[in-house]
């Protein structure tokens, strides 16, 4: 199965906010999973996945 260009752009993004919330969290994956699917004020009580 291959993605279409918008799904493979959807899916490095992703990537790239998950090692980014793991190098935030020291490592932790657990609380950088968290924090992506949790609100946050800064983006207006969106997930940062939203």
């Amino acid at each position: 199965m291959r993605l279409s260009p918008a799904e493979s752009d959807r899916v490095y993004r992703i990537t790239a906010a998950f090692e980014d919330g793991v190098r935030l969290f020291e490592g932790d994956q657990a609380a950088a999973r968290a924090w992506l699917k949790g609100p946050a004020k800064a983006l207006e009580w969106q997930t940062p996945l939203e």
